[in-house]
């Protein structure tokens, strides 16, 4: 009887840990995958770009985010590693790119310091994770993909 009980405060304890972890991760994750049309388009890109059996994996996309009200909110670039660029503005919020490598999911040191640069979260969007580079020089895994 005595241990059960042993085993039924570990899995409360486990179950608050989970609670606080997940509590604590929300509160992390910036509000900017949260807007609708940045959760379809980072669908949209993770299926073009990863879900396609590699169809797409020579390019690398990004894709811009301005404000909301803005009249193009939301703007894409293609290409390859050294292609894939585009005129920083001021309205320009965060960026969320590929990293199309596996061992690679984390943020550079370039979206590091364009992050810092620019003032602006520099999102990274692999395979499996999600990732974002801070304007402090922070970097905090978002979650998974799957």
């Amino acid at each position: 009887m005595g241990h059960v009980k042993v085993k039924t405060i570990i899995a409360v304890l486990l179950v608050v840990a989970l609670f606080l972890a997940v509590a604590w991760l929300g509160a992390a994750t910036p509000s900017i995958l949260n807007r609708p049309d940045v959760r379809r388009a980072v669908a949209g890109l993770r299926k073009d770009t990863f879900q396609r059996g590699g169809a797409n994996m020579q390019l690398e996309y990004v894709i811009i985010v301005r404000p909301s009200d803005n009249l193009f909110p939301l703007d894409w670039v293609a290409g390859t590693r050294e292609d894939a660029v585009f005129p920083w503005d001021g309205q320009i919020i965060a960026t969320i790119h590929t990293h199309l490598d596996r061992g690679f999911e984390q943020p550079s040191a370039l979206d590091i310091s364009e992050a810092k640069a620019h003032n602006a979260p520099v999102y990274v969007l692999s395979a499996s994770e999600i990732w974002v580079a801070l304007p402090d020089g922070d970097i905090q895994k978002i979650g998974g993909t799957k």
